[in-house]
């Protein structure tokens, strides 16, 4: 299957779902994404360490949501790449509204880059360019 199906199959998932923090909030539903897309699983160690928004404030503050996306992806042998140079099945990290941070998954790489990220009540597809982005090596 590639990476839009799989893409597309998660989106679907969660429509008209509101957010599960520590399940399947932005970091959560991304590291789901990418677990089957690459068999990587880079929420090992976050997933269900907090179940509301302050919770998942106070691990942040713990551990910094970019500091910890950087660990778990070179662990898994990840490379950071230039956000033009994103493929699909990349991770990248944005700042939300909020904002904050939050993870989003690549649907389409190059000029007209397209990503997926969860929002409460489901997830959305938006033309946006990442100010960090990691995937597989090669």
């Amino acid at each position: 299957m590639d990476a839009a199906s799989i893409i597309d199959r998660h989106v679907e998932m969660v429509e008209g779902e509101p957010i599960r923090w520590g399940r399947d909030d932005c970091a959560m539903w991304a590291a789901a994404v990418l677990r089957d897309l690459h068999g990587v699983d880079l929420g090992r160690g976050w997933r269900r360490r907090y179940r509301s928004e302050t919770g998942a404030a106070r691990v942040l503050r713990e551990t910094n949501l970019l500091r910890s996306v950087h660990a778990a992806t070179r662990k898994a042998g990840w490379v950071r790449r230039a956000p033009e140079y994103a493929r699909p099945g990349d991770l990248g990290i944005i700042s939300a509204a909020t904002g904050d941070l939050a993870c989003v998954v690549c649907l389409r790489g190059g000029v007209d880059q397209w990503w997926a990220g969860r929002i409460n009540h489901g997830a959305t597809y938006a033309r946006i360019t990442p100010r960090y982005v990691w995937g597989p090596n090669g």
